[in-house]
């Protein structure tokens, strides 16, 4: 993903707007590129002050360990929802060579 496109990106990961294939792009492209995420940190700074004081005058207003806490967040989700992937495909096969054991027995009983 290029710079421009994740800049584009930035207020929709704020919002929680993201699909999982735009979020796993995003982050891979936060942790590498410095000017990315100081663009990322202005904006979060901007939108989570906003929100604290609508919300809770009296939060802490350390925004940069905030955002490293939902970039952390964000990673173990993705993390999580490929090991689900994996998991999942596994299961399907599994069932895949049950069902193809069973049809050759049945075969072979038929025979």
């Amino acid at each position: 993903m290029e710079c421009k496109e994740v800049q584009k990106l930035i207020t929709k990961y704020i919002a929680k707007d993201m699909n999982d294939k735009e979020l796993e792009h995003f982050l891979n492209h936060i942790e590498n590129c410095k000017e990315c995420y100081e663009e990322l940190e202005i904006n979060y700074t901007i939108y989570a002050a906003l929100m604290q004081l609508d919300d809770n005058p009296g939060a802490s207003y350390d925004m940069s360990a905030m955002l490293l806490e939902q970039l952390k967040a964000s990673k173990k989700y993705i993390i999580r929802k490929k090991a689900f992937e994996q998991f999942k495909n596994a299961l399907y096969t599994a069932a895949m060579v049950a069902l193809i054991i069973v049809v050759i027995i049945q075969i072979r009983l038929w025979i």
